[in-house]
């Protein structure tokens, strides 16, 4: 009986963390506006006459995820 009781135990504890990092996951996808960055897009000709553009993502937030 008490193998049961211990079995459920971690299948309570497992399913807890499967659960918190599904939200946790969520959360972070959903919070990540990106309101404070900006997109710098550069364009540059060589002698050759090849073109290169270069965009340049700048965030002012301290993380960045």
């Amino acid at each position: 009986m008490p193998q049961t009781s211990k079995a459920y135990s971690v299948l309570f504890l497992l399913s807890a963390l499967v659960l918190a990092a599904v939200v946790g996951f969520f959360f972070i996808v959903q919070a990540n506006d990106h309101q404070e960055c900006s997109s710098t897009t550069t364009t540059t000709t060589d002698a050759a006459g090849c073109t290169t553009v270069t965009t340049l993502h700048e965030c002012k937030e301290r993380f960045s995820i």
